[in-house]
């Protein structure tokens, strides 16, 4: 059993360079606060406050962009049948922009989407949701491996059907007819 992990970084690029330096700066400059943890409320304001980091300039239309993605990901309406769904669902297509080919979305309404759109844009969430649950495998196996305190914990159960059938019960129930006793 290690008894701390070794940091052995991933390719990455130049933005998480910079965040893993602004992190490790942040622990040389606080040696008495506990460096099993990290409070990146506190780092990004001391960063700030020292000059480690500034906003880089970015084009107004590409905020709106991100900001238009984020508005459209994050409307939801109630069907016919009192569901709340998602109203708009993405896929991804390439465009050419001044910089080279882009990953852009194209967003359509849920009932207004044709087949293979509604297809493709659920197969990708779906994908995200694998991927998370391949990630929590990895870290739930090296943390039964590799945790200081020795601990095993229980397996993970990533069948998720009996989750959605419990959040798919109803919230409210019929008022009591004061027959039966509490």
């Amino acid at each position: 059993m290690a008894s701390r992990a070794p940091v052995v970084p991933f390719p990455q690029g130049s933005k998480a360079r910079e965040i893993d330096y602004i992190i490790e700066q942040y622990h040389k400059a606080h040696p008495d606060e506990d460096p099993e943890e990290t409070r990146p409320d506190l780092i990004a304001e001391w960063a700030f406050e020292k000059g480690l980091w500034r906003r880089p300039p970015v084009d107004p239309v590409e905020l709106l962009r991100r900001d238009i993605s984020r508005h459209l990901r994050g409307v939801y309406f109630t069907d016919p049948q009192g569901r709340e769904v998602r109203k708009n669902h993405a896929i991804f297509i390439e465009v050419m922009t001044p910089t080279g080919i882009k990953r852009r979305s194209v967003w359509k309404e849920l009932f207004l989407s044709p087949p293979p759109h509604i297809t493709a844009s659920l197969q990708l969430r779906r994908r995200g949701v694998v991927r998370d649950a391949v990630q929590m495998d990895l870290d739930f196996k090296s943390y039964n491996d590799n945790n200081i305190f020795g601990a095993t914990l229980l397996p993970m159960d990533f069948n998720l059907n009996k989750d959605i059938e419990e959040l798919n019960l109803p919230t409210t129930y019929p008022d009591d007819d004061g027959d039966e006793p509490i």
